[in-house]
């Protein structure tokens, strides 16, 4: 298995650049969710009641860092979206919280 790049993580082309989030991101990633909540409704699950909270975003990228970190991080499976499941999609438990 190969070991994940260390972050940071950037790769930039002519027009585009893609980087790792991190934790300085915070704040951008809960206004892109705030901005956005009414169309991802259709196609994420139920948020918790503290989802909208700037230390729920924190610790998503904490815990998404984590992950890739410990090379624990998942891709859904593609069976499980051709199939329309939602419930299958990620399989992975690696970096949810205890």
């Amino acid at each position: 298995m190969a070991t994940p790049a260390p972050r940071p993580v950037e790769i930039a082309g002519a027009r585009c650049r893609v980087r790792d989030i991190r934790p300085e991101d915070a704040t951008a990633l809960l206004d892109l969710r705030v901005r956005n909540r009414e169309f991802l409704r259709a196609f994420e699950p139920v948020p918790s009641p503290d989802h909208f909270e700037l230390a729920k975003q924190a610790t998503a990228i904490d815990l998404g860092n984590r992950g890739w970190d410990d090379d624990a991080a998942c891709a859904p499976r593609p069976s499980a979206w051709w199939s329309g499941s939602r419930s299958t999609a990620w399989p992975c438990t690696a970096s949810r919280p205890p």
